[in-house]
């Protein structure tokens, strides 16, 4: 009964281990989800500025259409880098339908294919989506050297027909939310920790009481009635078995081979040996 006991406290320490690492699991990905959802809301602020500021000249698809025109480049050029200062945006990127980067605040980037990109063809089938990136990444896809973690947010650009014809793609910096995130996290952990040591506190309690009840068992069972004068032990167990309302007292000997499957040789101590046969062992033998 002790040792089920004991596995079931254990059970009980890794499952609320586990859930603890589940919760702080589980709240970081809600504060990642919140951070993209919120990045995902300014991009669309952005888009519906930029088409506002456009709609009285030409419309953003027609614009894009016609890119390659240096007027409307850096009619565009100046338009994106205004926004971005009002909504405190890091990058802005266009694309057209074969994937291909046709706007970019640095010209080098122009001309990147990224038709293979997941979140680009989500776009493209008229779906926001939104990722967040660290710096290595950002390198490695564009080969352009970023200082901070960013969320990258594509949204498409439709024309009057519905159809999408381009992907704008914004970025913002993800390092004041994540500073966020971990202040979360640390308060998620702390109360987690907190918890976690008052369970294992309560759990020694009950360990260490088990084991002291544990060993005031041992204490009884090993308490065993012997007759003061033949030395038979009383057998208890025996006697219930068999509806006898008397004890039953049986040999040492026999308690023991019955309890604990020992077997016994007989022998002699020097006292019994010189009690029973002192007489013949203190007889001197006769001299020749």
């Amino acid at each position: 009964m002790f040792s089920h006991s004991r596995f079931l406290l254990f059970g009980i320490v890794c499952a609320l281990m586990f859930f603890f690492g589940a919760s702080v699991s589980i709240e970081l990905q809600a504060q990642r989800k919140q951070a993209t959802e919120f990045a995902q809301e300014v991009a669309m602020s952005l888009s519906v500025m930029l088409k506002n500021d456009l709609e009285e000249w030409i419309p953003l698809n027609t614009l894009l259409d016609t890119i390659d025109d240096k007027r409307r480049y850096t009619y565009l050029d100046e338009l994106v880098r205004h926004n971005l200062l009002n909504v405190k945006l890091e990058k802005i990127k266009f694309f057209n339908k074969h994937g291909i980067i046709i706007y970019a605040e640095k010209p080098e980037l122009l001309g990147q294919d990224h038709t293979g990109k997941k979140q680009l063809q989500q776009a493209f089938q008229g779906e926001p989506a939104s990722n967040i990136i660290d710096t290595k990444e950002y390198e490695n896809a564009y080969g352009d050297v970023q200082t901070s973690s960013l969320i990258e947010t594509y949204l498409p650009v439709y024309d009057n027909h519905g159809s999408v014809t381009h992907v704008m793609e914004v970025y913002q910096n993800f390092d004041a939310s994540k500073e966020k995130i971990k202040a979360t996290l640390l308060r998620t952990g702390a109360m987690s920790a907190g918890i976690a040591l008052a369970s294992f506190s309560l759990i020694f309690v009950l360990l260490k009481k088990l084991n002291e009840l544990s060993r005031e068992r041992d204490l009884l069972v090993s308490c065993l009635p012997i007759c003061s004068f033949c030395k038979k032990i009383r057998d208890d167990t025996t006697s219930a078995a068999d509806n006898d309302e008397k004890p039953r007292w049986v040999q040492l000997e026999r308690y023991l081979t019955d309890k604990e499957n020992l077997e016994f040789t007989h022998s002699l101590c020097e006292e019994c040996m010189q009690q029973h046969y002192g007489e013949f062992l203190n007889k001197k033998p006769p001299t020749a």
